[in-house]
């Protein structure tokens, strides 16, 4: 598959596994020795203008099945980890 980084950023990408959208490529790491694309980076967020990177989910080259000219398909996604975040009410902040 060649392709121009340019090309993969900001398409959307789809599980062939069960079909799910899982997000957008927001970036690519390269492999430095070879040249070659070794990772996609995919956030998990909409596109548009954001002030900060994106929370990123990272699929392995060599899972990517076909490149269209909107989409990506790719198998063997990882699942998603994401901390869970400690939140507090409105009320809590009065209670102590």
């Amino acid at each position: 598959m060649n392709c121009c980084i340019d090309e993969l950023c900001n398409k959307d990408v789809i599980n062939i596994e069960n079909g799910c959208r899982i997000g957008y490529v927001f970036d690519v790491e390269v492999d430095m020795g070879s040249g070659h694309i070794s990772t996609l980076l995919i956030a998990e967020n909409s596109k548009g203008l954001s002030f900060k990177r994106p929370d990123c989910l990272k699929v392995c080259w060599a899972d990517v099945v076909v490149i269209g000219d909107e989409t990506i398909l790719v198998k063997n996604v990882p699942q998603i980890q994401k901390p869970i975040k400690q939140t507090k009410s409105f009320f809590d902040i009065f209670s102590k």
